[in-house]
């Protein structure tokens, strides 16, 4: 095994790192119940809002204290969900989706294991239809204490026959020390042994095209990589009979499309208790597994930590099932075909939302701007929703995007229904496997794996000139960026003010704003005022900063877009003192401003 595990002793750790407990769960039906708990130390992902968790739906795992209070929640995909999403035919396809029961089943989750007595319950918020009246389950509640036992998960049973083994396990992209890294490991299933060459090629080529993809690129010292090759007597999948033909063959995790009649064709399942088992065994500060199926027939799923690809299906439908399992991002497309359809595998009506708030991060039923997730991506003055369904009777599949790609609204037509749920961005991999992550996805996806990435210690570059203080920050893995020249007794060029300031511990791609002298002017020197006029009054402003000039700002009527600049004083061309200050006039917009 790669690491060993370190004594966890409570509390913060140094790098970030804390004690915690690794619950392994089963579940039948609603009946829940702790079959293993392991003791580490790991970096925990940072609790998820614990007053969004108190009034949204879904399905999570609390920490409270002895007296109720709730100390740390993870929102995850419910293991026993009834809906799971299958791969398209072909990379331009679209995902489909697959009512499933999973009336028993095993899953993870990493928890802090706080001082004192704490209880860890399982919790499945959910509302009726058509209304806002939230009902929570608790399936589950037990105690854990940190100086009660450990009970670690069972090693990998005895193989089912010799050629049915674990073989190596590699660490094939090495950022650190596991117990400070974000592990993704890659597990081969239906690979003969005489195959394993070619898995490790595919695991190589998925480590790179993740490392490769934003934000995961700007992250890439927080992750490591691991391989585990596992030996199958024979190669692929089953394909039981009564929904093709009828073919099994014998391999470690027991790999099946279909899986009953009810099932659509490339739905891609494995036995998820068994990965877990060898997952502990191999890699003990595993974050999240993949499973890749020697088969080329494009298939998958998309369950708790345990995604599951074949190998003939494109990386980024890897990706967008990391997503899913790592990140809690819900899908973001609506149901293609009709409740009457014979492709909707049973599942309900889905032509409008009408619920309570859900609780994934890129996922709302509000269209009012204060109230959004992602109100702070959403520019000044944009329309607000969107875009809007006129007709919940279809989908809106192959529709061109409306707007430039990449703007940050509410775009209706999102978590499987047409109507009354919205999403950030038109496209985005949680819609589109092939499209890039939208900002409010990186943004929750880099707000996860941050804690991963080892602190570094802001330099002190007050006082020296503008270059060398850009080469500081660079050399100290932090991105500098001028906000002000403005008029000092420092000589020009000096660097007069830094934020955050010298000596902040801070993670890597951190920002440093600084601030820079125009030194002292004869007073008869004058500067030329840009004319800003027809901005946004960000932009305007911040081309203003970047000239030296302070500003201010007041918002008049006008029937231009909100936020845009109507009026200056001094006008655009005017000659002024540096440093003078500018005033601004943006407009009010018309109508309602949400």
């Amino acid at each position: 095994m790669p690491d060993t595990d370190e004594t966890a002793t409570g509390g913060a750790l140094a790098g970030g790192r804390q004690a915690a407990v690794r619950l392994i769960l089963t579940y039948v039906g609603d009946d829940v119940q702790v079959v293993a708990q392991r003791r580490l130390t790991h970096v925990l992902p940072p609790t998820d809002p614990l007053e969004f968790a108190e009034r949204s739906t879904g399905f999570r795992v609390e920490v409270r204290s002895a007296d109720g209070r709730l100390r740390y929640v993870r929102l995850m995909r419910d293991p026993r969900r009834q809906t799971l999403e299958v791969p398209p035919e072909d990379a331009a396809g679209t995902f489909q989706q697959a009512d499933v029961a999973r009336p028993r089943g095993t899953f993870a989750v990493l928890v802090p294991d706080l001082e004192g007595p704490h209880d860890v319950v399982v919790v499945d918020r959910t509302a009726a239809p058509g209304t806002l009246q939230l009902r929570s389950d608790e399936l589950a509640r037990f105690a854990l204490r940190q100086d009660g036992p450990a009970a670690p998960f069972a090693a990998p049973a005895a193989p089912m026959s010799a050629c049915n083994r674990v073989r190596r396990t590699t660490k094939i992209v090495n950022s650190g020390p596991d117990a400070h890294r974000w592990n993704v490991v890659i597990l081969a299933e239906g690979y003969r042994s005489d195959e394993l060459d070619s898995f490790g090629t595919r695991a190589r080529e998925l480590a790179d095209h993740l490392l490769r993809t934003p934000p995961f690129d700007q992250l890439a010292d927080a992750i490591n990589v691991h391989r585990i090759d596992v030996e199958s007597c024979e190669s692929g999948a089953d394909h039981p009979g009564g929904c093709d033909d009828g073919v099994e063959v014998d391999t470690y995790f027991d790999a099946t499309f279909c899986g009953s009649e009810d099932w659509p064709e490339r739905l891609l399942v494995v036995d998820t208790s068994k990965v877990i088992a060898v997952l502990e065994h191999e890699v003990a500060h595993w974050d999240v597994g993949l499973v890749i199926v020697n088969t080329p027939v494009r298939g998958g799923s998309g369950d708790d930590l345990i995604p599951v690809a074949s190998a003939g299906s494109g990386f980024d439908v890897a990706l967008h099932e990391i997503g899913h399992s790592a990140f809690g991002l819900a899908d973001e497309y609506d149901y293609k075909f009709g409740p009457d359809d014979d492709r909707d595998f049973g599942v309900p009506d889905r032509r409008r939302y009408d619920g309570p708030e859900p609780q994934e991060p890129n996922l709302t039923v509000s269209t009012i701007r204060s109230e959004s997730k992602w109100t702070h991506l959403i520019p000044r003055g944009s329309e607000l929703p969107t875009t809007e369904k006129a007709d919940c009777e279809r989908s809106d599949w192959g529709d061109g995007s409306p707007v430039p790609a990449g703007t940050v609204g509410l775009f209706e037509g999102a978590g499987y229904h047409r109507c009354g749920l919205y999403r950030p961005e038109f496209n985005c991999k949680m819609r589109m496997s092939r499209a890039p992550f939208c900002a409010v996805c990186s943004e929750h996806i880099r707000t996860t794996l941050w804690p991963f990435l080892e602190p570094v210690v802001v330099p002190d570059v007050v006082g020296m000139r503008e270059a060398a203080a850009m080469t500081a920050l660079e050399e100290a893995s932090l991105e500098g960026r001028v906000g002000r020249r403005r008029l000092s007794d420092r000589p020009q060029g000096e660097v007069i003010l830094q934020l955050p300031r010298a000596e902040r511990r801070v993670f890597k791609g951190t920002t440093v704003t600084i601030n820079v002298s125009l030194g002292e002017r004869d007073p008869i020197e004058q500067s030329r005022v840009p004319n800003v006029v027809g901005m946004s009054n960000e932009t305007a402003t911040a081309a203003l900063h970047a000239e030296g000039f302070t500003t201010s700002l007041a918002f008049g009527e006008s029937s231009r877009p909100f936020g845009e600049v109507i009026g200056q004083q001094p006008n655009g061309g005017a000659r002024v003192p540096p440093g003078s200050n500018v005033h601004l006039v943006a407009s009010r917009g018309v109508g309602d401003i949400k």
